[in-house]
């Protein structure tokens, strides 16, 4: 199976507005995040975590550090056959559901040639 790092973006204001979930609110939510995760079986390799806003390590131009109105908030690694089977996991996502302009972007691992020789460890991103 291939692994798919899964990116997901919000609009900035929204996102600024969820802050102010109470915690009742955000129970719920994580409760639809955790039966999509079961409901994923095995192909759930990693259920990830919200992001916070990040900084660059080396230095950007002016467009880098423009504001964009679409947040990353949070990443995830599932595994499937093949990208349709992986865009199969999304469908009724609560990510989707939360809000209509929400984005879920899938990215496979591609494979690291002689990055660990012999070793079962090539496909996890985890070679040293």
């Amino acid at each position: 199976m291939t692994k798919f790092l899964v990116h997901y973006y919000a609009p900035a204001d929204k996102m600024a507005k969820k802050k102010d979930c109470s915690d009742a609110e955000q129970a719920e939510m994580m409760k639809a995040w955790m039966a999509w995760k079961d409901d994923c079986g095995d192909q759930m390799v990693c259920l990830g975590a919200p992001l916070q806003k990040g900084e660059s390590v080396t230095e950007c131009d002016k467009n880098c550090k423009s504001e964009c109105s679409m947040c990353l908030c949070g990443f995830s690694i599932v595994q499937a056959d093949d990208m349709e089977g992986a865009k199969a996991l999304f469908d009724g996502h609560p990510h989707l559901e939360w809000d209509k302009d929400a984005k879920v972007v899938l990215y496979p691992f591609a494979p690291m040639p002689d990055c660990c020789e012999g070793s079962d460890k090539c496909d996890t991103g985890s070679c040293k």
